[in-house]
């Protein structure tokens, strides 16, 4: 629905501190699957982003750090990892991302 996208396009800049704090934040047990902070929520949050950033040249710029930040350092050395590290790489092909960053 668009109007729903011009709603939550007002919020890019809090949805991109909570995936920022997710990162990197330390061990929280009730959020922890296999070492990682909520990876359900980063799994949304970077859809939502994806949607938001897609056909969107300023979104786009201000996910580029953040998005950056959680390609490299995602652990990629468990299932929970990749499925963060799949959308994260689907996040960018779909926003107007930095050239770098594809």
């Amino acid at each position: 629905n668009p109007d729903c996208i011009i709603h939550f396009k007002k919020c890019i800049f809090n949805l991109l501190r909570v995936l920022k704090n997710l990162i990197m934040a330390g061990y929280s047990p009730e959020h922890d699957v296999a070492g990682c902070s909520d990876p359900f929520l980063q799994v949304q949050l970077l859809r939502l982003l994806a949607i938001l950033g897609k056909g969107d040249a300023e979104a786009s710029e201000q996910m580029n750090d953040i998005l950056a930040q959680v390609a490299t350092n995602t652990e990629t050395s468990k299932n929970v990892g990749n499925a963060i590290l799949y959308q994260t790489v689907l996040t960018i092909m779909v926003i107007d991302a930095e050239s770098g960053l594809r």
